[in-house]
């Protein structure tokens, strides 16, 4: 990995994984330098490296989501957040296409024909894990 810099730095694999993580960075408005690691590179990517924190997976999401907090892209109630990520989590666990039937069901109920992103008037969480797809 390379040394620190004082912007953030994105370690990241092709693929959706690596896509999604650098649409979240993208849509947060972060100015991070992004690496694409070799497949035979040991270690969990996407990673996040900031000052003096890596973090990956959902780790680095709620750490991007806190030190970033604009654009919001877990808006509404308590309650509506939370069915946000519960569908992001679905569509995650479909990359695999592993329970793909599941992750259906689950994005037919939360679809507003009526806005322009998946779940509402504003970009969220879903609309990232979407993108890559």
């Amino acid at each position: 990995m390379k040394p620190k810099s004082p912007d953030p730095q994105l370690y990241i694999r092709t693929g959706l994984e690596g896509t999604r993580a650098r649409f979240l960075v993208a849509a947060k408005d972060i100015n991070a330098e992004v690496f694409t690691m070799p497949e035979e590179e040991v270690g969990v990517f996407p990673m996040l490296v900031d000052k003096d924190v890596a973090v990956s997976g959902r780790v680095m999401d709620e750490y991007i989501h806190e030190r970033w907090p604009g654009p919001c892209l877990l808006t509404g109630d308590p309650a509506f957040r939370a069915r946000l990520r519960t569908l992001e989590s679905s569509v995650i666990g479909w990359y695999s296409e592993i329970r793909q039937a599941e992750f259906l069901r689950t994005a037919a109920d939360a679809l507003d024909p009526n806005t322009p992103f998946f779940c509402g008037i504003q970009l969220s969480v879903v609309d990232i894990a979407l993108a890559p797809l």
